[in-house]
C-alpha cells in the first residue's frame, strides 16, 4: 500500500521532497554548482538533455567553477 506521501503528493512529489533535501546537505559552494550543472541536463522546453559527463563538466569553468568542484571526492 502507498504511503499518505505518495498518495498526497505523487511520484512528483516525492523527487522534488527529496531533490529539497539532497541540496539542503550540500555546502553553498556544492549548491551553486550543482544548479549549473543541473541547468544545462534540462532543456528549454523542461525536458531531460542527454548530455555526456565531459561535456558537462567542460561547461562549469564557464560559471566560474572548476570540473573538480563538481565530482566526488
Amino acid at each position: 500500500m502507498p504511503s499518505n506521501c505518495l498518495r498526497t503528493d505523487g511520484i512528483e512529489g516525492l523527487l522534488k521532497s527529496y531533490g529539497t533535501d539532497v541540496f539542503l546537505n550540500f555546502t553553498p559552494d556544492l549548491r551553486d554548482a550543482a544548479v549549473v550543472l543541473l541547468s544545462h541536463m534540462i532543456t528549454a522546453s523542461n525536458t531531460r538533455n542527454i548530455i555526456s559527463e565531459e561535456d558537462l563538466l567542460s561547461r562549469t569553468t564557464d560559471c566560474d567553477f572548476q570540473p573538480a568542484q563538481c565530482t566526488g571526492p
